[in-house]
């Protein structure tokens, strides 16, 4: 039997031990970080609602588009997207486009996922043919288009995708929030497999009154002719061109896009065709049509891993008794002091941010986000622009 003094002393070493372990977080906690739950969707797709992310204590050599925890009004911890730094002049136009020292900024991940053939069929968001002639055929794995008997400059030929492009997305579990507001600026992304030469490969992007229209001539696959037309309404020029291989009975990877006035098309991962314009022609009605479709005439084409997706924009939630009456930096230009910093949320239709708030001070920001812990299946880490945000602390608001 052990003496009662031995039992004693591994009771007290025990309870030093708790005590100092107890400390030891309650340093941590202090000093270098917490975790925190988020409590609204302000902020998906990423984070959602319930997921519990880490926050790093310190303001050192913050960043735009870091992620940022900083404490609100009432002094709950609130977490953004760090947009504007101090100094900066910042503005949201009318079509929700970010202007940072007159300049759009590039924000490496300014595409948000519309449409995704690998979570949704693609029968149920594309329209194709008509009553009298549907040259379309789902086959394994990819759609393919007998169009070799289709007229030029109809849309038989045509997938055309009927959601509109709008401020909502895609989420990983294949369910479609559908947004509010039309956004301006699209992108469609597609493999292409050539049986043969032959044909014209065509795609479409339209925003307000102007239909950006890319044609493909494939009658020589060694140097494709690819030409860019700038439509509005049913007519317009020919605004840029080039030659492109394309290699027949393979998978090839397209992607066209609209974006910051910009239409840019690429083809096996490659920049074949660029093209800037001043500005969009007004609509009273908004966009005209489909805003996005793909086919073609004169051939048989295959096309699979189809994907749309839309630009990152802001809407016009603002605080109307702010400055100019519109909300902060929305149609008027805002200039922040050098310990002002400007936030916003990725979901941006439900988000209180600078919008509504104004600008936050250095002294309310916590640290940066940096690592989501919980769920365990989407563990990793937050830093660097693919992670978009959402959280509060323990007692956050959105």
């Amino acid at each position: 039997m052990k003496p009662a003094s031995t039992t004693h002393r591994r009771i007290r070493l025990a309870l030093w031990l708790g005590v100092f372990f107890l400390a030891a977080i309650f340093a941590v906690r202090m000093t270098i970080g917490d975790i925190y739950s988020v409590v609204s969707g302000s902020m998906e797709p990423v984070l959602r609602k319930r997921d519990k992310v880490l926050v790093r204590y310190g303001s050192e050599g913050l960043q735009r588009y870091d992620l940022v925890a900083f404490k609100g009004v009432d002094g709950r911890a609130v977490v953004k997207r760090l947009i504007a730094l101090p100094r900066d002049e910042v503005s949201i136009d009318y079509s929700g486009d970010l202007w940072i020292n007159r300049q759009r900024p590039k924000r490496p991940d300014s595409w948000v996922p519309l449409f995704d053939d690998r979570l949704i069929k693609v029968a149920d968001h594309f329209e194709h043919g008509n009553q009298y002639l549907d040259p379309w055929l789902e086959g394994p794995g990819h759609w393919e288009v007998n169009a070799l008997s289709v007229r030029a400059g109809g849309s038989v030929g045509l997938l055309r995708h009927c959601d509109g492009i709008h401020n909502g997305e895609l989420r990983p579990d294949g369910t479609l929030r559908q947004g509010e507001e039309a956004v301006g600026d699209a992108r469609v992304v597609f493999e292409l497999w050539i049986p043969e030469a032959g044909g014209i490969l065509v795609i479409n992007l339209t925003e307000e009154s102007d239909t950006f229209q890319v044609r493909v001539g494939l009658d020589r696959l060694d140097k494709g002719r690819v030409f860019l037309n700038h439509l509005r309404g049913s007519s317009g020029p020919l605004v840029a061109g080039s030659l492109t291989p394309f290699t027949p009975r393979t998978w090839i990877p397209v992607a066209f896009e609209n974006l910051d006035n910009r239409a840019s098309l690429w083809v096996d991962n490659k920049l074949v065709l660029e093209y800037p314009y001043q500005s969009n022609t007004p609509s009273p009605v908004g966009s005209i049509g489909e805003r996005v479709s793909f086919g073609a005439t004169g051939t048989v084409l295959r096309f699979r891993s189809i994907r749309i997706y839309r630009d990152v924009t802001y809407t016009q939630r603002g605080d109307r008794s702010a400055p100019g009456g519109l909300g902060w930096g929305l149609r008027q230009r805002l200039t922040l002091s050098p310990d002002e910093y400007y936030v916003l949320g990725d979901r941006s239709d439900i988000s209180e941010d600078s919008r509504s708030f104004g600008p936050i001070q250095g002294h309310q920001i916590m640290g940066r986000v940096n690592y989501r812990v919980w769920p365990f299946a989407r563990r990793g880490s937050l830093l660097g622009f693919q992670a978009q945000s959402l959280v509060g602390g323990a007692t956050g608001t959105n």
